[in-house]
């Protein structure tokens, strides 16, 4: 639900123990500083009920024209029956006459009284049949209420409110302002909740202004006003009015009974449900859904509500902010003035979002009356704030958690950039799309007066460490197995805190499938021995320069230039390779950006060349030359602090680039004696790691192809599309994971499109069974295109290929060498010819399931390891799906072994890769002395293991023993 935009969490206390409502606040105080969901409770205050039934009756059905007495006597509050209903208020039930007409349970049974008894009983005819329940509230059609307001009950409930700090307190039946001055009395010395009142009678529609006027919110309770009121067919005009005056005042409006019922109740739409939530939106009121009884129906009605709610108010807001300006005033203040110019300034500018940081939130408030039809995206470092904010349409509340920093201007500018870093993350705005920023000039001003128009720079979209945890979560469950972390781009508590919010991410995923641990690799990049360009020169003010075509420009090795690059010089930190660069060679920056040829040699550390193609170039670019031998050093001290951080955080992957010969490799490895060695990937960007790749690949354990590099370094360009099938043919003869990178969806991670050229160049690469490395992203939802995409392509292109794969590999293979690696050509044979789409290996290593992915590309293996580290380097080989078991010490090793399988086959039929009698294979040891996966078994899947016990409110699933 909060995934739906669900802002604040209702409890109706009545029907809960103390110790219920407790547990959804404690666990919200632990949740507060990332996620600002308001919490509201209801008061009955005065409204009218009924008792309880005798003999723990739940419901009694009342038919057409059969009598019942109503009594007022507290003796028989839980003694109703078919018979006699009890009602709670002996004030209001005095004024019942003969001829009064009664409703129960909102409009359930109706009543006509046919004779006052005495001033505690009436009897009374059933004119609408139907059912009741227990404590079901009780409206009299033209009856002034007296029953007074705020029972021992209702201050209980109050201190309740008080001692766990709630945000917003709901009044019920609210008919003079008296009540509300008292419930804000109640709250001196601590902080005040928003008081939303509710107009439950008629004598509440009299005094409306003046509660309107007291109250922090208004809600319409047309379930029960409808039954109160003489003129029932006054409630559309009544509701237009009260939203009108709300609005009016700047007040949040709201109105409750039947909103989305068919919805709720079947999770099904019906026209009038469409026409009633329509008009109100159009009137900008909110709604309040009643208490559910399936949590996925409250899902689809509050997907019902987005999608009109989002074709309507487009229309309403031009004409709102029109409205608005004519019903105001003059600003009786400079804050006022403030607000109004910016909303203003917002129109004007075709600003879809007002930026405000606040304290209080009077602000916020102010702008979503005048400027209702941008967003109020409001920065609070208090929780109870931004909760109270979640009250307001159209005010987006972010809490900021940072630390403070002792600059007034430095704070309130680390504020906007989290405010707009998060609005690019969630779509809200894009790159050059302006917004409005209104915020207080000096730390002493006392309220914003400093308004300005800004816009979206690209730098907010190169954040990595911007990502949020939600992104994270959505990229796992798109099936994200290994994360590759830019290091050079980020600083240490970067590194930190993307660790941290990828570990949250993995926790919310474990949740959701009921595991433990979720095994997803990270990787780090260490550059090795890539030539870069220098940072670009601090007086130019630009984060890229143009370099046009035919123009001339030095290029240096000097150090003392590594700052100082401009359209005139760039600098590249390979004073090694720079003697080699002669007159004709060909230089590409940036990949590709930009294209120059060397011209003349200045001096041994300056040369000039002319610009073949244009573009636009930052800092930090890749620098290639074609044709030149390089000779630049492996692993500078900057490689070794990396490898260091990989060292002390227990990373998973190495992804060294630059890779010329294989002693680089075994360096590394050495340099993880005595620590947990990870898998070191070898990225081929020259002609010397194409010349050596043979040896790479054998002491490797993946091989990337940069081609973003190679295809500008290699003489032949041409002969890029042959150099990646040969190397993909090696790496899969020794199965060991091969990687392509460079132009991998290009247009998709960029744009959101998909055009020809990638499309076919991902099918090329997918039918040579070859993983791909995208691009670092400046926009996530791009990431999830892209990988839809991907994902589409590759069921397409591999249920062609692996047949052919089958019979390719069985005559690759030699005769095997140990009893081990028969077992997995035994194991190979058998799934395919029980047509298996599953082999289970519980592992300990992992070495049972890559020779299986060698030589069984046609099945999914499945692993089950108790050793986070085995199942998170797993992800790196295809078609391996890793799974971390908690292990039962108590049990013996053959309950271990058919309980890790049992877990495996249950996982399958929740992620839907098995299906009811579908078959599977089974390797694993026979015995614990077993030294290797010896005993080979097939399965089917029957009803014992696809057995779902289904509760009112979730779903467990188990094996049955």
């Amino acid at each position: 639900m909060i995934k739906q935009d669900f802002n604040s969490g209702r409890a109706r206390f009545n029907l809960f123990a103390r110790i219920d409502p407790a547990r959804p606040v404690k666990y919200h105080d632990h949740t507060e500083d990332s996620w600002p969901i308001a919490i509201s409770i209801d008061l009955p205050n005065a409204c009218i009920k009924t008792g309880c039934f005798v003999d723990d009756i739940t419901e009694v059905y009342l038919e057409e024209n059969d009598t019942i007495e109503i009594t007022c006597n507290t003796k028989l509050w839980n003694m109703c029956s078919k018979d006699r209903i009890f009602m709670d208020d002996p004030y209001t039930f005095k004024l019942i006459q003969v001829g009064a007409e009664i409703t129960l349970g909102s409009g359930k049974v109706i009543l006509i009284c046919t004779e006052v008894i005495n001033e505690q009983r009436i009897m009374c005819k059933v004119h609408q049949k139907g059912s009741i329940g227990n404590l079901e509230f009780f409206c009299v059609r033209g009856i002034k209420h007296i029953k007074p307001p705020l029972s021992k009950y209702d201050l209980n409930m109050i201190e309740f409110a008080k001692e766990f700090s709630l945000d917003i307190i709901i009044m019920n039946s609210v008919r003079r302002t008296s009540v509300l001055d008292k419930v804000k009395a109640l709250f001196k010395n601590c902080p005040t909740p928003h008081i939303i009142s509710t107009i439950c009678e008629q004598e509440g529609l009299d005094n409306i202004d003046d509660i309107i006027e007291a109250s922090d919110g208004i809600i319409l309770a047309r379930e029960f006003l409808a039954y109160e009121i003489l003129n029932k067919y006054q409630m559309s005009a009544i509701q237009m009015q009260i939203s009108a005056k709300c609005r009016q005042k700047g007040k949040p409006f709201f109105i409750s009974g039947n909103i989305l019922d068919e919805s709720l109740k079947k999770g099904m739409l019906v026209d009038r449900d469409v026409f009633d939530i329509t008009n109100a939106a159009i009137d900008g009121t909110g709604f309040l859904l009643r208490h559910l009884d399936n949590p996925s129906h409250i899902l689809v009605s509050m997907k019902i509500l987005d999608s009109i709610c989002k074709s309507v108010e487009s229309v309403a807001m031009e004409k709102d902010f029109w409205r608005v300006l004519d019903e105001i005033k003059m600003p009786a203040n400079a804050a006022e003035a403030c607000c109004l110019a910016c909303a203003l300034a917002a129109k004007q500018t075709k600003s879809k979002v007002i930026v405000a940081p606040t304290v209080t939130g009077s602000t916020a408030r102010h702008l979503a009356r005048v400027a209702p039809e941008v967003l109020i995206l409001t920065i609070s470092s208090n929780p109870f704030t931004a909760r109270k904010l979640q009250l307001y349409r159209g005010v987006i509340p972010l809490i900021y958690a940072e630390k403070a920093r002792s600059k007034f201007e430095d704070e309130v500018n680390s504020r906007v950039s989290y405010a707009v870093s998060y609005c690019v993350k969630h779509n809200i705005l894009k790159y050059k799309q302006t917004y409005v920023l209104l915020r207080r000039s000096t730390i002493y001003s006392g309220f914003p007066d400093q308004l300005s128009v800004r816009t979206v720079s690209s730098k907010f979209h190169i954040a990595d460490a911007g990502l949020t945890s939600i992104d994270m979560e959505n990229f796992i469950e798109m099936g994200l197995r290994i994360i590759r972390f830019r290091m050079t781009k980020l600083t240490h508590n970067d590194k930190i805190m993307l660790l941290a919010k990828f570990r949250e991410a993995s926790k919310v995923y474990c949740s959701k499938y009921g595991v433990e641990n979720w095994p997803i690799a990270i990787s780090i990049d260490v550059p090795n021995a890539c030539i870069k360009t220098g940072s670009l020169n601090e007086e130019l003010g630009v984060e890229e320069i143009i370099l046009e075509e035919n123009s001339k420009i030095n290029v240096t090795c000097n150090k003392k230039y590594w700052n100082k690059c401009s359209k005139d010089l760039i600098f590249m930190d390979d004073p090694f390779t720079f003697p080699s660069i002669i007159p004709g060679t060909e230089i590409t920056i940036g990949s590709g950006k930009v294209i120059m040829f060397c011209v003349q040699i200045i001096n041994t550390e300056m040369i000039k060349c002319k610009i073949a193609q244009g573009g636009l170039i930052g800092e930090l670019e890749a620098f290639c030359v074609r044709g030149i031998r390089h000779i630049k050093p492996a692993l500078s001290n900057y490689d070794l602090k990396m490898i260091d951080f990989a060292k002390d955080y227990k990373l998973d992957v190495i992804i060294l680039n630059s890779v010329r010969y294989p002693i680089t490799i075994t360096r590394v490895r050495n340099l993880f004696k005595n620590h947990r060695l990870p898998h070191i990937i070898s990225t081929i960007c020259e002609q010397e790691g194409l010349d050596n790749i043979d040896e790479i690949i054998e002491i490797s354990d993946g091989i990337i192809l940069a081609r973003e590099f190679l295809a500008y370094e290699i003489v032949n360009q041409y002969r890029m599309a042959a150099i990646q099938m040969q190397i993909s043919g090696k790496c899969k003869q020794r199965g060991k994971p091969f990687f392509v990178s460079g132009n991998i969806l290009e247009e998709s991670l960029k744009k959101g499109i998909i055009t020809d050229r990638d499309l076919y160049d991902i099918t090329n690469t997918a039918m040579d069974n070859t993983g791909f490395i995208l691009k670092e992203l400046r926009d996530p939802s791009h990431l999830l295109i892209a990988m839809d995409i991907l994902d589409s392509v590759c069921r397409s292109v591999e249920s062609t290929k692996r047949d052919e794969d089958f019979w390719r590999i069985l005559d690759e293979l030699k005769m095997p060498v140990n009893a081990a690696e028969a077992c997995c050509q035994a194991c190979a044979l058998v799934a395919r010819q029980t047509q298996s789409k599953v082999v289970i290996v519980p592992t300990v290593s992992g070495k049972t399931a890559r020779c299986l992915s060698h030589i069984a590309p046609d099945v999914t293996i499945f692993t089950i390891t108790s050793n986070p580290v085995t199942a998170r380097k797993l992800q790196l080989y295809r078609g391996i799906l890793s799974i971390i078991y908690n292990v039962n010490k108590d049990q013996s090793f053959d309950e271990a072994m058919g309980d890790r399988v049992n877990f495996a086959v249950c996982y399958c039929i929740t992620r839907n890769i098995l299906n009811y009698k579908d078959t599977y294979v089974v390797l694993r040891r026979s015995t614990m002395y077993s030294a290797y996966a010896d005993n080979l078994s097939v399965g089917t899947v029957n009803t014992k293991s696809h057995t779902v016990l289904q509760c009112s409110s979730t779903k467990l699933l188990a094996t049955l023993p």
